[in-house]
């Protein structure tokens, strides 16, 4: 309907402009278009045409043209200067559109960034992270809480992505578009972008720039500057700013001058910048009023254009940040975990740090550290089967489990990795040593049964 309505507008104005009567531009027009709508409108035209009627009155009927547009084609007939005017129309509703396109520009590259980002995350969250969630499960580990939040949100999108991740995008959809889009709840949106200093600024820019633009063209044309505020306030797109052009329309209707209505709305600083104010206080003072409104147009859409274009340079940065943010807190939520299990193993291998040879394996016979005066002798026992022999003498020396990564330490059934656990113990608990062979310590656990545990997490202390 827009493209119809810019055809016929923009070809109407060029063929009356060059002498053609209404009557012939219209049936050229008819004959030019592929549209049948169009050329269902020319023909209600050329009936009313024939009738007496006058053009403006046959274009309202048709329902396409705003206020101010017609105002503009009723004076151009009554004064004789309908092309003048009609090209008044195409210029600015080409204005409007490149204001339009500014705003839907500046805004494209931060959307289309946002959006890509969103589709990755919960690619990675559907996809990824519930593999990662049954591996840390079986390591039975200690996660961070973000971590397992994390995991949390991958196990949900497994068990229910197929319904929530359409339900998700609907919402979003339903979202931007009753905050942006339709018309009784925009206002919210436009509240929301208003808050946001980069794009606050290009939105004012660009309503200032039509402001000058079409309030200076219409006064230029003789239109009342009431019946021009009207139109203004139907012509914007901004909520605010709606309301705004009412305030000054009824105000300056009672009989207030332009720039008293202005200074009586409550927010009309953040809405016309105090020079820009003073710019028209002394406008209507000379009377200068419709070519000061002018210049204020000319000079907001060159800024608005430099604004636009520096918007998506603004809000990169800011994107990357968040971003960035974003692939840290997932990277650090998987790889701590990973890393301390790694950490772990190393020392389950090792008793020794990194930097230093693993020392040769202790004799059964060799006597323990000589901090235990006096060093009593180890001696050799072959693994038998749990015994509970009353006979049996606790030796003078026991064994303290020190702290591990997993915050517990496994008992053997013999002395290697692969032998089955038989208990899990905790750190701080005291056993009685039996024997050692290799790098295991044999103890005596409390139903009077032996197992093997790492020498790396026992620490011999005498025997209490």
């Amino acid at each position: 309907m827009a493209h119809d309505r810019d055809y016929f507008l923009e070809n109407f104005a060029m063929l009356v402009a060059s002498g053609m009567d209404v009557f012939s531009t219209l049936t050229i027009l008819s004959d030019g278009t592929v549209s049948s709508r169009t050329k269902r409108i020319i023909a209600t035209l050329k009936d009313d045409l024939d009738s007496g009627m006058p053009l403006w009155q046959t274009l309202k009927k048709t329902n396409s043209l705003s206020s101010h547009a017609l105002s503009l084609i009723r004076l151009g007939e009554e004064s004789g200067r309908l092309s003048e005017h009609l090209g008044m129309i195409v210029s600015e509703q080409k204005k409007s559109r490149i204001f339009q396109s500014k705003i839907h520009s500046a805004m494209m590259y931060p959307l289309f960034v946002l959006c890509i980002s969103v589709i990755v995350t919960i690619g990675i969250a559907w996809f990824i992270l519930p593999h990662l969630s049954t591996v840390f499960s079986q390591l039975k580990m200690d996660l961070p809480i973000f971590t397992r939040l994390l995991l949390g949100v991958g196990e949900f999108l497994r068990l229910y992505g197929i319904i929530a991740v359409p339900i998700f995008f609907a919402l979003i959809g339903c979202g931007i578009y009753f905050l942006f889009f339709f018309k009784k709840t925009n206002f919210i949106g436009q509240s929301i972008l208003f808050h946001i200093p980069a794009v606050r600024r290009i939105l004012q820019e660009v309503e200032l720039a039509r402001l000058g633009s079409l309030l200076g063209s219409l006064l230029h044309a003789g239109l009342p500057i009431v019946e021009a505020l009207c139109s203004l306030s139907e012509s914007s797109s901004v909520g605010v700013y709606r309301k705004f052009y009412r305030h000054l329309a009824n105000t300056v209707e009672d009989g207030s001058s332009l720039i008293e209505a202005i200074r009586s709305f409550r927010a009309h600083a953040r809405l016309v910048p105090i020079p820009i104010q003073g710019m028209i206080a002394a406008s209507e003072q000379s009377g200068k009023l419709a070519e000061t409104f002018i210049t204020i147009g000319s000079l907001y859409e060159e800024k608005s254009s430099a604004s636009s274009q520096n918007l998506s340079a603004l809000l990169e940065p800011i994107l990357l940040i968040v971003i960035w943010l974003g692939v840290v807190g997932v990277a650090l939520s998987v790889i701590l975990p990973i890393y301390n299990l790694i950490g772990g193993f190393n020392q389950y291998g090792s008793s020794s740090p990194a930097s230093s040879p693993a020392p040769p394996p202790e004799p059964i016979s060799e006597q323990l550290p000589s901090i235990f005066a006096p060093p009593a002798p180890v001696q050799e026992i072959t693994p038998t089967a749990p015994s509970t022999s009353p006979s049996y003498t606790p030796p003078t020396v026991q064994l303290k489990v020190l702290k591990t990564p997993t915050g517990f330490l496994n008992v053997r059934n013999k002395p290697s990795k692969n032998g089955g656990v038989i208990i899990k113990i905790k750190p701080g608990d005291i056993y009685a040593y039996r024997s050692k062979k290799d790098r295991w310590y044999e103890i005596i656990l409390q139903d009077d049964t032996f197992g093997w545990i790492a020498d790396a997490y026992a620490e011999p202390i005498p025997a209490q």
